[in-house]
């Protein structure tokens, strides 16, 4: 988002955490909000940071992550380069330009204030 472009961090981040445990980070490029009567959809468009070559994420020495803001993914027109992604599929991240490397950014994940882990319960829709 433009408005960020001179500040030292940017809160327009997102992780992907997927269901095989790859994070996918990216950053916001549009939000989108679908109301149908009494319902209401919110859904990210994203610039995908590649996280599938050690030229796009590395772990530096102290444990931070760092992704490369050059090297982008899900940017052509098949059905796999689908950049959007639910609001509720997401957590918000900060990126810190590295002060050694230009195109790197260095992730930092924070956990909202008012946020409570209340766990996930599993339903089944089994019936004996």
């Amino acid at each position: 988002m433009s408005h960020e472009s001179g500040h030292v961090t940017q809160n327009s981040g997102v992780v992907n955490i997927a269901e095989n445990g790859v994070r996918y980070y990216g950053r916001l490029s549009d939000i989108f909000e679908f109301s149908y009567n009494d319902y209401k959809v919110v859904f990210f468009n994203c610039d995908w940071y590649d996280v599938y070559h050690k030229v796009g994420i590395q772990t530096d020495e102290f444990g931070f992550t760092l992704v490369n803001k050059s090297g982008k993914i899900h940017t052509g027109d098949e059905l796999e380069d689908d950049p959007f992604v639910f609001s509720s599929q997401v957590q918000q991240v900060f990126y810190v330009q590295d002060p050694k490397a230009e195109l790197w950014n260095v992730v930092v994940e924070v956990r909202p204030r008012d946020l409570f882990d209340m766990g996930v319960e599993e339903s089944s829709d089994e019936t004996d």
